[in-house]
């Protein structure tokens, strides 16, 4: 007898267990930042939040320099716009738990508003990658079918 995985099946969920991590550590560190620049007194826009875009801006760039260097490569105004577009994707979630951190003083409060935000976060961080994979890797069309 053979079963048959009705709904959300365990697949499901051990994808989204496996993806977890990723987004919900860098938003660990935005949020820790967050807290560390609260707690000392700091302006919202300090060093802290400039090193963390920093970050994004860097893994950006190395995602361009990977796709420019890549055998099918982009031409430099299509890197450019992948660049921009990987920023954003990263620079959004950042920002967002790093003010998070800033602005919530109780320390349980921020966990749970942490694990809570991690959860659309996943889903955010699929997407992107779907996207990437399908626009960028696949030339189109690969994953999302017209």
């Amino acid at each position: 007898m053979t079963r048959r995985a009705v709904g959300y099946g365990p697949s499901v969920v051990g994808l989204a267990l496996v993806i977890w991590p990723v987004p919900a550590c860098g938003a660990l560190v935005s949020l820790l930042f967050g807290r560390s620049a609260g707690h000392d007194g700091v302006r919202w826009f300090s060093g802290r939040l400039a090193f963390l875009l920093g970050l994004a801006l860097c893994a950006a760039s190395v995602v361009v320099l990977v796709e420019l260097n890549n055998e099918f490569g982009l031409r430099l105004a299509g890197a450019a716009l992948l660049g921009a577009a990987v920023l954003g994707v990263l620079a959004i979630p950042a920002v967002a738990f790093y003010s998070l951190g800033f602005a919530v003083r109780r320390g349980w409060l921020a966990g749970a508003l942490w694990f809570a935000g991690t959860l659309p976060l996943t889903a955010y961080t699929v997407l992107a990658g779907l996207a990437y994979f399908d626009l960028v890797v696949c030339a189109g069309g690969c994953v999302f079918v017209d």
